[in-house]
């Protein structure tokens, strides 16, 4: 089937010019936010890369850095989210920018707090670093059997000097200081070019994760304060993973000037802090410094994402809606089933929690009728087969009984008698009009 956008991309991209000026303060001031806590935390950085126990590992302290300057920042992420949102209803006069500074606090409190799951985004970030440098270590590994290539001359050197019998273990180390100091510009060339491409991966895919959590806000606003965190995160996750296709082709196609601009900034900067900065800047030092560059450049074009999410919750909320009703109904279902269970919750409280997945049901079938739809295509559907998928395309029963529906009308109204007596008469009147 032919990919139908939800999006308008020329009105996401109007919207973001037009309030451009606004938002650029904003980011700004994450901006300022963001360099402060990076020199506090460069310097912290810089004392402990030199340990030696700390030296294989500190790129990952570069990892670690940025998610805890995020953990500070999120509650601004939500406000600039909240703030841009603002911007689009007849509430925008009032807005200020003391407005966006006063939302910060909002952030913190439930059920915005904790949406963009930081430490679990790390934890998977950390782990994607990790086997894509193991992979590149084995590339490395059997590039070094190239006969004649610098790194081959150094493995064998290495090599010679470990099998070497007789010389002392004070000695040997020696030597292994001297070919090291050697060769340490191509090492260091080395270290610098096999890691690029784990960082990069990972620094992307946390960015990314973090920049498509911003969509969790709308949901959390629709289920309010009380929604314990697992079950909007639940409800996103399989949402977003049942429309996979769609949601990615809307995203991407709205969101790829500032992958563009993360991948651009951060390759840049790395390679120039890499060959041409001070030479006591350690790798740690280089990947942070690539980081916060990257991440304050794409901060100014963030209200695209929000502008897309916006765009995409017309659509969206109806598929939230209908995983939270599918779950929420077996739940239901489970109570009365279980009668230790039943008997907890009471008779009263089972009545109410049915009234209420009822108001909820009815309320969503009524929204999907002003699409287009009738009471006829939800009949003898499971909530399941009403909710779950829920989209114009024919993979979604009641959209395909709509259109059988609509067709078979159109052909009674083609094939009523009315429409044949008015048949009739137009060619009585082209015969009539034939004889004059």
């Amino acid at each position: 089937m032919k990919f139908k956008p939800t999006v308008d991309f020329k009105k996401v991209y109007k919207t973001f010019v037009d309030e451009s000026g606004f938002t650029i303060k904003m980011s700004g001031t994450i901006t300022v936010a963001l360099l402060i806590i990076y020199l506090i935390f460069a310097l912290i950085l810089n004392q402990i890369g030199s340990l030696s126990m700390l030296g294989m590992f500190d790129y990952f302290i570069a990892i670690i850095g940025i998610c805890l300057i995020l953990g500070l920042l999120s509650p601004f992420i939500y406000s600039f989210f909240a703030i841009n949102g603002g911007l689009h209803t007849p509430a925008r006069e009032k807005i200020k920018y003391t407005s966006f500074l006063k939302t910060y606090i909002i952030g913190t409190r439930p059920p915005f707090n904790g949406q963009l799951r930081i430490s679990l985004t790390l934890l998977k970030a950390i782990c994607l670093n990790i086997l894509l440098s193991l992979l590149v270590s084995f590339i490395v590994y059997f590039i070094s059997f190239v006969p004649n290539t610098e790194l081959n001359i150094i493995v064998n050197e290495i090599s010679s000097v470990l099998t070497s019998v007789g010389e002392s273990s004070s000695e040997m180390m020696g030597e292994l200081e001297n070919i090291l100091y050697a060769h340490q510009d191509f090492i260091n060339e080395i270290g610098l070019l096999s890691q690029f491409f784990p960082l990069i991966a990972a620094v992307y895919y946390f960015l990314h994760s973090i920049a498509k959590s911003t969509f969790k806000y709308y949901l959390a606003s629709a289920l309010g304060p009380r929604s314990p965190k697992q079950a909007i995160d639940f409800i996103f996750n399989r949402t977003i993973k049942t429309n996979k296709k769609d949601y990615n082709l809307n995203y991407y196609l709205t969101a790829f000037p500032i992958t563009i601009i993360f991948l651009v900034s951060f390759t840049l900067s790395y390679f120039l802090f890499g060959y041409l900065g001070p030479a006591q800047m350690s790798l740690s030092i280089i990947s942070l410094t690539s980081i916060v560059i990257s991440a304050i450049l794409c901060l100014p074009f963030l209200p695209i994402i929000f502008n897309t999410h916006e765009e995409l919750w017309g659509k969206y909320w109806a598929l939230f809606m209908g995983v939270f009703l599918e779950n929420a109904q077996r739940e239901l279902e489970a109570y009365k089933a279980n009668n230790d269970m039943a008997a907890r919750l009471g008779a009263e409280n089972l009545k109410k929690a049915e009234g209420s997945l009822d108001t909820l049901k009815n309320s969503f079938i009524n929204e999907l009728k002003k699409k287009g739809y009738d009471d006829s295509d939800f009949e003898d559907l499971s909530a399941e087969e009403i909710y779950k998928n829920y989209a114009e395309n024919e993979s979604y029963l009641p959209y395909k009984r709509k259109m059988e529906r609509l067709s078979k009308e159109k052909e009674e109204k083609e094939n009523t008698p009315e429409s044949e007596n008015n048949g009739e008469e137009k060619s009585d009147n082209n015969e009539n009009e034939g004889e004059k």
